[in-house]
């Protein structure tokens, strides 16, 4: 019996670029696939768009975060997984592409009872005036060791794309957190690390994130509000590693250091009230963090 396999894209405001998107997943080789659209109540003709595609092939689903549920991709995502239907999943931001072999090549992988997760490679792409492709450097790091400290000290990490996973792993829990406008999935893969999951490899590249001046990870577009997450996953990244008895001291001072960089950028992008409300947060972890 052939797998179903969920595809989950968040978008907000991408007509210009989720048809790229939506293209690269009707092409698959792999075809035994559902692609689910969470729409965050998009301004733009984005729904056109979809339904459009849906004419041309009905694995393809349109559907709007509840209004019951906070805004941002994280929700989107939740919603998502909550109403799919597939054995294995994949996010996919609406701005991404894969290559046709994707699914099928980490699919053949992830068939291995061991594996809970496949990774692959991904590459930054952009488009000029033109609409010609140009590529840039890899995104991340995934040669090196599968764990907690190579993820925090030495860059390994992997993007939201490159992943497909076993639904069953999550066992129905929220798996993003609906708090964070980014960082998330920074943070959600370092909960999956902690929690010991099980991670095989392609060693290819299979997906291509794009750049672009609105993502959220632009320079334009880092705002004090961008830096405030960055320092909110840092705080819940302690909780977490609080709560999986991971007091590993090279850990604790690198995720520090990297709060303390975001937390300089809070005030200098004009947030000094978000910078006292980290601040405090902040030594309340510290203070549950080295309690027995």
């Amino acid at each position: 019996m052939t797998s179903l396999v969920s595809i989950i894209i968040p978008t907000y405001n991408r007509a210009s670029l989720i048809g790229d998107t939506i293209e690269s997943l009707i092409h698959q080789t792999y075809h035994t696939i559902e692609i689910i659209i969470i729409d965050d109540h998009s301004t733009d003709n984005t729904e056109f768009i979809v339904n459009e595609l849906i004419k041309k092939d009905k694995r393809i689903s349109y559907h709007k975060r509840p209004i019951n549920k906070p805004k941002g991709a994280n929700a989107c995502r939740n919603y998502g997984f909550s109403i799919s239907k597939g054995e294995y999943v994949k996010w996919i931001d609406s701005d991404d592409v894969l290559v046709p072999e994707a699914i099928e090549k980490q699919l053949s992988v992830l068939i291995n009872p061991e594996a809970d997760l496949c990774i692959c490679r991904t590459k930054i792409f952009s488009k000029d005036e033109n609409d010609a492709l140009i590529y840039g450097n890899e995104w991340g790091k995934i040669d090196l060791e599968s764990n907690v400290n190579e993820y925090i000290l030495n860059g390994f990490k992997w993007h939201t794309a490159a992943g497909l996973w076993k639904k069953s792993y999550f066992n129905n829990n929220l798996i993003w957190d609906e708090q964070l406008m980014n960082s998330q999935e920074w943070l959600m893969h370092f909960v999956q690390l902690c929690n010991g999951i099980k991670i095989s490899k392609v060693n290819e590249f299979l997906a291509y994130a794009r750049n672009h001046n609105n993502n959220m990870s632009n320079a334009n577009n880092k705002k004090g509000n961008y830096y405030y997450h960055e320092c909110l996953a840092r705080i819940k990244a302690i909780q977490i590693a609080k709560k999986y008895s991971i007091k590993n001291k090279k850990i604790f001072k690198k995720m520090s250091g990297k709060f303390c960089w975001h937390y300089l950028f809070v005030y200098y992008k004009g947030a000094p009230l978000k910078g006292i409300q980290l601040f405090n947060k902040y030594l309340y972890c510290m203070y549950i963090y080295f309690s027995n």
